[in-house]
């Protein structure tokens, strides 16, 4: 199933630590009942792990895993080709579905891989193709809040 992502909004703390509110919509809606968890990992802030839902770990923030948004800090990595650049770090939102009690829902199932990983960022294999399934986004440096960042 196909899965968008926009950066709604970048806020600066300070230092190199930014605000980051994403939003992540499905082509399709899964109902809640089929997600056992749903957390952004490899986050280069504070935080390396954002649980956004959880039934081990007791943690509802999102009621919907097809449209969501989530915010987090991250430490903002300085472009390379401009100084007053800041490139979002890279980062996986990872699924599991039918898992746990979740799994008495299989019969059920649709949408295929019941567990997977969506991929920020701009690394690619050796035909030039990315491995990433949302880019890099980037926005000014130290600004107090950025509004639409840039891809």
């Amino acid at each position: 199933m196909h899965y968008s992502m926009t950066v709604n909004s970048v806020t600066w703390i300070s230092g190199n630590t930014y605000e980051l509110t994403i939003a992540v919509k499905g082509a399709e809606n899964i109902d809640l009942k089929y997600l056992w968890s749903l957390k952004i990992i490899g986050v280069n802030g504070p935080q390396g792990t954002v649980q956004l839902y959880g039934k081990n770990e007791n943690t509802y923030i999102i009621d919907n895993p097809t449209d969501y948004t989530a915010t987090f800090q991250v430490y903002g990595q300085q472009s390379s080709d401009d100084a007053c650049k800041v490139l979002m770090p890279s980062f996986q939102i990872q699924y599991e579905y039918l898992q746990g009690d979740a799994a008495q829902y299989a019969s059920t199932w649709k949408w295929g891989q019941t567990s997977f990983d969506l991929m920020t960022g701009c690394s690619a294999d050796n035909n030039n193709n990315s491995n990433a399934d949302f880019p890099t986004w980037y926005w000014t440096k130290e600004c107090g809040s950025c509004g639409s960042p840039s891809n």
